[in-house]
């Protein structure tokens, strides 16, 4: 993918991809033994300032992310290069959005390790941050069942108020979640999203 360029994101995502470029996120690329997957941080310049594309997975009996709001994304399969094609790859098949022509990469955030989807065996999701710079046409596939952008600025008002353990609470139920657009944001979504808005 082309590399980013001041006059293709626009001031604000510019902002964006300089701050990650200078962030160092943590890695288990050492640990070769691991499963891994890969979600798509899509980060647009909106009319309230950025936004980031959140979707809700499809209700599955027997899934335990069933109707969980997250980003686009899932496990690499043996022909990604790396995470970076994964969350491409992912992204395309789960809401038609092709990051190769409509977003570039700006970075990346910390990856982190959760159970595999029905085991407890390890699972290293590794999250990788794109700015959209064309149109979003989306057409979500059977996975889903919606998707929307959502301030950052809004999600870190959220979250700025409640103490140190209340902010990690959602990072492990629903109930610490936080409530946006009628659906609530926890787990490594919202982990990821901590992540990003303190960047800010």
């Amino acid at each position: 993918m082309p590399v980013a360029r001041r006059e293709e994101l626009g001031e604000a995502l510019y902002t964006w991809a300089a701050r990650l470029g200078r962030y160092r996120p943590r890695t288990f690329t050492h640990r070769s033994w691991l499963r891994r997957a890969a979600v798509a941080v899509v980060l647009r310049d909106g009319p309230d300032g950025v936004e980031v594309l959140l979707a809700q997975r499809a209700v599955a009996a027997g899934d335990r992310w069933s109707g969980h709001v997250a980003f686009p994304g899932g496990l690499a399969a043996p022909g990604d290069a790396d995470a970076l094609a994964t969350a491409m790859r992912e992204t395309h098949e789960e809401t038609g959005l092709d990051l190769a022509v409509a977003a570039r990469p700006i970075g990346a955030l910390s990856e982190l390790v959760t159970a595999s989807h029905g085991s407890l065996a390890p699972l290293v999701v590794a999250p990788r941050v794109f700015a959209l710079v064309g149109p979003a046409h989306l057409s979500l596939g059977v996975e889903l069942t919606r998707a929307h952008w959502v301030g950052l600025a809004g999600i870190a008002r959220a979250r700025r108020p409640r103490s140190r353990l209340g902010r990690s609470l959602g990072w492990f139920s629903p109930r610490g979640g936080v409530p946006v657009g009628g659906a609530v944001l926890w787990g490594l979504t919202l982990a990821f999203l901590d992540e990003l808005v303190v960047l800010e």
